[in-house]
C-alpha cells in the first residue's frame, strides 16, 4: 500500500456512524488525519458564508500523497476538493456516485419502543400522515410557493446551491430554506385531495418532552402512509423513522439519492415532483392493488430493512472503497 494519509473533515462528532468510520479505516491500517470542526464554525446549509465555505475548502485542499473525505452529515456541502463526500443528501441529475456517498440515517432514528404494536394482522385503513416542520412562518418559503414552476425546478435539483457558497450569511440563510416551499406545496395536495390525511404541523421544532414522544408514537402508529417531502436538504429523516414503524413511507422524489444497498421500490411509494398533481392517485392506487398480505410482506420488509442498515453493514463498503482508493 502506498503512503497515502487519509485526510477527514467532519463537520459532526456525534453520530455513531462517523466513529465506526474513523475506527474501520484504521483497522485497514490507513493513515489518518481527523480535523473536526469546532461548534464556533459550525457550518449548515442556511448558515454557510462565502467565508466558511473558503475556510473548509482550504481545509480539504490536497498535499501530495493525500485522499480527502468530507463527512457533511446533515449538511448540504459539495465542494470539489474532497475525493469522497460522505452525508445524507444528493441529487441524481449531478452528483457523481463514485464521490458521493449517500448513507441512510438510522444513526438518530426515532428509537421504538418494543412494548409498542408494530405488525398489521389486517390490511390496515387508507390514512396518510404528515408530522412535522413546514417552515410556514418564514416569509421566503411562503412567498416561494408562487414562483414560476422552472424556477421551482431548479431549486429542487440544487443549482441554488452555489449561491449559498458565494454568499454572505444573510443571502445564504435566505436562499438556503426556500426549497422548504416544496414541503407546503405537497401538504397542500394532501389536504386538496379526498385521502384521509391526518396532518400535525409545527411552525418550528417543538421541545422534545415524553408528551410529543407520546404524540409522535401515536401519529406513526395510527397511519398506513407517511407523507415524506424534503425540507431544506434533499432528504427526510422521516423516511427512515416510518420504516423503522413499519409505515409505508411516500417518498416525493425531488431528485432524491438514496443509498444504493436496498431496493426501495418495495416498500416505498415515490412520487416524482412534477406529479405532485397525482399524490392521492398514486396513493389510492398503491392500497388498492394490495392485499392484506401484500401489507403484511411489505413491513416485514421495511422493518428487516431499517435492522440491518441499523447495523451498520453499508459502512464497511464505503471504507474499503477509500482504502482501494489508497492503495
Amino acid at each position: 500500500m502506498k503512503n497515502i494519509n487519509i485526510k477527514i473533515v467532519a463537520l459532526q462528532r456525534g453520530p455513531k456512524y462517523y466513529s465506526l468510520l474513523k475506527e474501520k479505516l484504521t483497522n485497514l491500517g490507513l493513515n489518518l488525519e481527523i480535523i473536526e470542526i469546532s461548534e464556533d464554525l459550525s457550518f449548515d446549509t442556511c448558515n454557510c458564508s462565502a467565508a466558511k465555505f473558503n475556510l473548509l475548502r482550504g481545509l480539504l485542499k490536497k498535499q501530495n500523497n493525500e485522499l480527502t473525505v468530507l463527512v457533511s452529515s446533515t449538511t448540504e456541502l459539495f465542494p470539489e476538493e474532497p475525493d469522497y463526500i460522505i452525508g445524507f443528501s444528493g441529487y441524481r441529475s449531478w452528483s457523481d456516485s463514485n464521490r458521493f456517498k449517500i448513507i441512510p440515517f438510522v444513526s438518530e432514528q426515532a428509537q421504538v419502543s418494543d412494548s409498542l404494536n408494530l405488525e398489521w394482522q389486517e390490511k390496515p385503513t387508507l390514512s396518510v400522515g404528515f408530522l412535522g416542520n413546514t417552515y410556514e412562518n418564514r416569509k421566503c418559503v411562503k412567498v416561494a410557493t408562487h414562483l414560476p414552476s422552472f424556477i421551482k425546478q431548479q431549486f429542487l435539483q440544487g443549482r441554488h446551491l452555489n449561491y449559498i457558497y458565494r454568499g454572505t450569511s444573510t443571502f445564504s440563510a435566505t436562499i438556503g430554506i426556500i426549497p422548504c416551499f416544496f414541503r407546503l406545496d405537497a401538504l397542500k395536495q394532501l389536504e386538496i385531495s379526498n385521502l384521509d390525511g391526518d396532518i400535525i404541523r409545527y411552525a418550528k421544532q417543538p421541545k422534545v418532552t415524553q408528551q410529543e414522544i407520546k404524540n409522535y408514537q401515536e401519529h406513526m402508529l395510527r397511519n398506513t402512509y407517511i407523507l415524506c417531502p424534503r425540507a431544506i436538504e434533499n432528504y427526510s429523516f422521516r423516511f427512515y423513522e416510518t420504516l423503522a414503524y413499519g409505515r409505508v413511507p411516500v417518498l416525493v422524489d425531488t431528485d432524491v439519492v438514496l443509498p444504493s444497498s436496498v431496493d426501495w421500490d418495495e416498500i416505498c411509494i415515490k412520487v416524482p415532483y412534477d406529479k405532485l398533481g397525482d399524490l392521492e392517485n398514486i396513493v389510492r392506487k398503491d392500497y388498492e392493488t394490495r392485499t392484506k398480505q401484500d401489507f403484511i410482506e411489505r413491513q416485514r420488509k421495511a422493518l428487516k430493512t431499517m435492522k440491518q442498515l441499523g447495523q451498520f453493514h453499508w459502512l464497511q463498503d464505503i471504507a474499503e472503497e477509500i482504502a482501494q482508493a489508497a492503495i
